[in-house]
């Protein structure tokens, strides 16, 4: 599986998908919702899904650019082992 990278141990900056505590208090979470929150008003504004699609691409470089990522959970099990 190319281009796949694989994260051992998670920094402060990742954001992590899910719902409840575990991933809604992390400071990379708050981070993202903040950041997210600041371009709401511009992102609804947006006459075409060129424009809305730079400003998210705009928050994930954000997010990039304070070291943090947004990882996606491993699904190991009988017919895909996680790259393995």
């Amino acid at each position: 599986m190319a281009g796949n990278r694989y994260f051992f141990e998670l920094n402060h900056h990742d954001v992590l998908c899910g719902r409840g505590s575990g991933s809604n208090n992390r400071v990379g979470n708050i981070e993202f919702r903040n950041q997210v929150l600041t371009r709401k008003a511009e992102y609804l504004a947006a006459l075409t899904r060129d424009a809305k699609g730079r400003i998210a691409n705009d928050i994930i470089n954000a997010v990039r650019a304070r070291g943090g990522a947004i990882p996606e959970k491993a699904k190991f099990g009988a017919d895909n082992r996680g790259g393995l």
